[in-house]
């Protein structure tokens, strides 16, 4: 299977679909980063909204 890059529209729309995305207490605690030169997108745990228990 190949590979493509991905466009800066369509990685856009689906982090925006993700952001609100239902989780444990709707704390969403993540982060995306989207490095355009390195053409990755990057999740990240955001410990800043994550649930103390």
């Amino acid at each position: 299977m190949a590979e493509r890059p991905l466009a800066w529209r369509t990685v856009s729309t689906l982090v925006a679909g993700a952001t609100p995305a239902p989780s444990m207490h709707n704390a969403q605690r993540w982060r995306f980063r989207y490095p355009g030169g390195e053409r990755v997108l990057l999740l990240r745990a955001d410990h800043e909204r994550a649930m103390p228990r």
